[in-house]
Formats: structure tokens, C-alpha cells, sequence
């Protein structure tokens, strides 16, 4: 790797975010090549970064950590370094078979990287060209770390640096998982983004334990909602919570996947699957005065980009309130989220004004945030996404 000495203008902005830097083209555009790496000199510390073209008239420099020691030197070492103590911080925070995200970006000092662990499966997705440049060394590491495992490149321009294809060795027919005694098999054909959903794990045993906690005599459980539900996670841990039936809801063509799940974890018959628009469904629900003891409602990201995230809050707000207007007397209601640039408080008080216009009150019992194999370094971070709100409804 090139030593690059940084610019003063540069050097100053490494000293208040060495996450990422955009810097003119002019500074560093004859210097380097898309995704190289390289060790970055400036006046008062050295780190470990690569830059990627990002638009016509900046480069992205990501800083993957600062030097240390001499021996950085050598790119392939220190990346199985990188990985490695990532995969150990793994074992200790979620157990040595776990299934669970091995790599989570910058926070483990690789951005542009996301590795998710599967039964005889690595998932890696690569978002930018300077992880392009290390497939062969990650996927090395791999074949060391887990010798039974197979490896799956997904490429992922998510940053708009135009990366090339991958070629796989093989295509997957499907994945396996386990997660918190459940076990799941998606086919390749149905997955969404890079699998599965670890980000929520400990959160859907948080949402077992207050409805065990529930007097079955004096609170009924009889049906349970699981919207927009994929792989029916949260409906199986309703249904061993003591639920007695679940109703799922997703617009993709899961009603095999979700029977099968149903059924090979000792609960056939008791989830129903359809399929169709979440909002619809519940306008229907409305109209039927349909009620059920607990809803979980967990979309997908509203949006990924921070300037429209007003425009996010008013969906959260439309679909609290129709979800609230569905709940029995004395309901468990769940609000989940995975948008980025909204924050636990917004999310609640979304709830709460949906609660105002549908005449109900609600009181927060309990609060979640992602699993720790999604590790981030600040509650202000985009990288602390999951947003887990629990409420009982009267």
C-alpha cells in the first residue's frame, strides 16, 4: 500500500470525522484509483483508507481505522486481522454457532461490507469498489474461518460507483437458519436483500417474555397480526408466546414459505398467510371491525434518504393509526422500524398521535434496539437503524 500525505484542508477534516470525507477531485484524483488502498499521513496520525469516485466532482475517502503499528503494512494481513477479531467479537456477544451478521461496515472498521452467517453459507455484500478490491482476500478468510461454508458475492451499488458484476462459483437453491430455537428455510427465489432479518433477534424474545408475563386468564390471547411478514418470525414467537392464532400479511408470495414454517416448528394450522398491500389489508380490517390481542407492525425502511424523512414520519403516522384502530381492548401492540434517520422518539410519538385520532390510549412497557451483532458506535449513528416500541392499548 501507498503512503499519501494529506492536504492541511484535508488533514483538519480527518481530525473531526474520520468515518468518511468528501474531498475535492483536484486533491486527490491524480493520486489514486477507484478503490485503492492506501495509508493516509497527516499531521498527526496515520489511517488505514481507500477511495472510491463517487459523482463528477468529489471522491469519497473511506477511513477504515487509524494506524497503530508499523505492521500495517501489509493489506491481505490486515484485512484477515480485521475480520478475524470481527468474527471473535461475534462468538463472544452471540455464541460460537451462531447464526448471525459476521461484518457490519465501519463498525467493524471494513465500510462497504456486510457479511451474514448462514448454515454452510456465507452471504457477503459488497456496496463499494474499495471492498470490490478485497473479494479474493474475504473470501480467503472465509474459507479458513468456516472450511465447511460455502461463499455467496452479492454486489450492491448502493453509493452509485457503477461496481462491476461478480461471477459465483454456484447459486444457492436456498438458505437455512436458525434463530432463537426457530428454524427457517427460505428459497433462493424468495429472499429479500442478503437473507434474513438478524437485526431484530433479541427483540422478538423481548416481545415472548412480556406476552408470557400476560395473566392468560385475564387476558386472552387469541389472535395475533404479524404485518409485513416475510419469513414469519415475529408470528412464530407470538404463537410460543401463547398466542392461539396468528394472521400474516406481506405483498410477496410467501404462503408456502410461511406454512412450511409453520409447520416444521410445531405450529401448523395456527398461522394463516395473505397475501396482499399491508394498508389495504388493514383498511378491510377496519371496515369488518376485526380486533386482535397483539399486532406487530414492522415495515421496511420508508425511505433511505435523509431529506425525506418528514415524508416517512407520515406513513409511520397513517399506518399506526390503522393498526391502533384494529387492536382489542387491553392489546399488545408492537411499532418496529428499520429507517435509519428516524429516532425512538419520533417513532413514539407517532404512536401516540395515531393513538390521539383513534380514541385509544397507550402506554410504552417496553423498548428494544438491534442485536449486538449489529454493533454501533453512537446512539446518534445511522448505523443504529432498529427501532423496537412495545405498547399495551386500552
Amino acid at each position: 500500500m501507498r503512503n499519501i500525505d494529506a492536504s492541511e484542508t484535508l488533514s483538519n477534516k480527518i481530525e473531526s470525522s474520520q468515518s468518511m470525507l468528501n474531498v475535492l477531485r483536484e486533491d486527490l484524483s491524480e493520486r489514486l484509483t477507484p478503490g485503492e488502498w492506501f495509508h493516509l499521513k497527516t499531521k498527526n496520525n496515520r489511517y488505514l483508507a481507500y477511495g472510491c469516485p463517487k459523482g463528477d466532482k468529489f471522491i469519497s475517502i473511506r477511513v477504515c481505522s487509524k494506524i497503530v503499528t508499523e505492521s500495517q503494512t501489509e493489506l491481505r494481513k490486515v484485512i484477515f486481522d480485521k475480520l478475524s477479531r470481527a468474527c471473535d467479537r461475534r462468538v463472544i456477544l452471540m455464541g460460537q454457532d451462531s447464526f448471525c451478521r459476521l461484518i457490519y461496515g465501519q463498525t467493524d472498521e471494513l465500510p462497504g461490507l456486510i457479511i451474514d452467517r448462514y448454515k454452510d453459507l456465507n452471504l457477503v455484500e459488497v456496496n463499494t469498489f474499495g471492498t470490490w478490491n478485497i473479494i479474493e482476500i474475504i473470501k480467503d478468510f472465509l474459507s479458513m474461518r468456516f472450511p465447511e461454508s460455502k461463499n455467496f458475492v452479492f454486489i450492491r451499488d448502493k453509493y452509485q460507483e457503477n461496481l462491476p458484476e461478480y461471477v459465483n462459483d454456484f447459486t444457492p437453491e436456498e438458505i437455512q437458519v436458525e434463530e432463537n430455537g426457530f428454524k427457517y428455510i427460505i428459497p433462493w427465489n424468495k429472499i429479500q436483500k442478503i437473507g434474513f432479518y438478524y437485526d431484530h433477534k433479541m427483540n422478538r424474545l423481548k416481545l415472548e417474555e412480556v406476552l408470557m408475563r400476560i395473566n392468560k386468564d385475564k387476558l386472552k390471547l387469541n389472535n395475533g397480526l404479524d404485518l409485513f411478514c416475510y419469513h414469519g418470525s415475529w408470528a412464530l414467537s407470538m404463537l410460543r408466546a401463547g398466542v392461539e392464532k396468528v394472521e400474516l400479511v406481506d405483498q410477496a408470495d410467501f404462503d408456502y414459505m410461511i406454512k412450511a414454517h409453520m409447520k416444521g416448528n410445531g405450529f401448523a394450522e395456527r398461522g394463516h398467510f395473505t397475501r396482499g398491500d399491508v394498508f389495504q389489508y388493514l383498511e378491510e380490517a377496519i371496515k369488518q371491525k376485526r380486533t386482535f390481542e397483539v399486532i406487530v407492525s414492522d415495515p421496511p425502511a420508508f425511505t433511505k434518504k435523509k431529506e425525506q424523512k418528514n415524508q416517512a414520519i407520515k406513513g409511520y403516522d397513517k399506518l399506526h393509526e390503522k393498526c391502533l384502530s384494529i387492536c382489542s381492548s387491553r392489546a399488545i401492540f408492537v411499532a418496529g422500524s428499520c429507517t435509519s434517520y428516524l429516532t425512538h422518539n419520533e417513532l413514539d410519538e407517532s404512536v401516540k398521535k395515531a393513538a390521539k385520532r383513534s380514541g385509544r390510549e397507550v402506554r410504552l412497557i417496553d423498548i428494544g434496539l438491534q442485536s449486538p451483532d449489529h454493533p454501533f458506535s453512537s446512539l446518534n449513528s445511522s448505523e443504529n437503524y432498529i427501532k423496537y416500541l412495545c405498547y399495551f392499548v386500552e
